[in-house]
């Protein structure tokens, strides 16, 4: 889901394990959580619910994920799931749930707690009934992918503060990539406390803006199995839709391989929303 800096250790993961979804990639673990209370591991199937993007009938924010899945894939993704309606709401309960842990992180300079604690939004949040996302990965990329897209307008499922959600989440990327482009993180984590400091950057993709943030443990956290998290996050509004594609993950995510592949991935996406799919 969002990928965001404040997370606690074990944190549930959405997808399932061999497709480790964002949601752990910015834990402070490596080790999963049970991805399905059931105890069935959802991410045994390589490509699930992939196919049903491509269908004529499907709708553009469905089409939209699906060409971008297909770009990820010709980049060797070829691990890729798609978030059933019970995961997405699943996800958008436990982001409510984070934010209590958000306001008990401690940030230095405490003028900039806020834009850290909104930097967990991202379209499969939005106020919308037409939102699609896709987890993708693959076994030589210690980290996972991300394709949502929301509905913003009342035509495409958006209610009535969709636009006001995407429109807020960017001033609070132009915020981060300012005043707060480098904030130390005192995450509590049961009995102890994970310190980290986090640096954002704006990048230029070729559509909409980006961000580049980076989390690396300071002071003792290395002790305490904090973890070094690197995100790229990609955002734009096309045709009346939230659209959002990030990477997660080890420092590699920084270079311009993975630069180039969210700008391409995500034109993909645009396309698909606008009918260009390979079925």
């Amino acid at each position: 889901m969002a990928t965001t800096p404040i997370a606690h250790a074990n944190a549930p993961t959405l997808l399932g394990v061999s497709l480790a979804g964002l949601m752990v990639v910015t834990g402070c673990s490596s080790e999963p959580a049970d991805p399905d209370p059931s105890g069935t591991e959802v991410a045994t199937d390589a490509h699930r619910g992939v196919e049903a993007l491509l269908d004529p009938q499907a709708r553009p924010d469905q089409h939209g994920v699906g060409a971008g899945a297909q770009r990820a894939a010709s980049f060797g993704f070829d691990r890729q799931i798609v978030a059933t309606d019970d995961e997405i709401s699943t996800a958008r309960d436990e982001a409510n749930e984070r934010q209590d842990q958000a306001e008990a992180t401690q940030v230095s300079p405490s003028s900039c707690q806020q834009a850290v604690a909104k930097m967990d939004w991202s379209p499969l949040l939005a106020d919308s009934e037409q939102i699609t996302r896709l987890d993708f990965g693959t076994e030589t990329f210690n980290g996972a992918g991300t394709i949502e897209i929301a509905g913003l307008d009342a035509e495409r499922g958006g209610g009535a503060q969709a636009q006001e959600q995407l429109d807020a989440y960017q001033a609070t990327v132009e915020e981060l990539t300012g005043d707060c482009s480098e904030v130390d993180l005192d995450i509590p984590s049961g009995e102890t406390t994970l310190t980290y400091t986090m640096r954002s950057e704006a990048v230029e993709p070729d559509q909409g803006s980006g961000l580049l943030w980076s989390r690396v443990p300071r002071g003792s956290a290395t002790q305490q199995h904090g973890e070094a998290v690197t995100a790229l996050v990609l955002t734009t509004e096309h045709d009346g839709y939230a659209v959002m594609v990030s990477f997660a993950g080890d420092s590699e995510v920084s270079s311009e391989e993975f630069h180039t592949m969210a700008d391409e991935i995500l034109e993909a996406t645009l396309s698909g929303i606008d009918g260009e799919v390979n079925s």
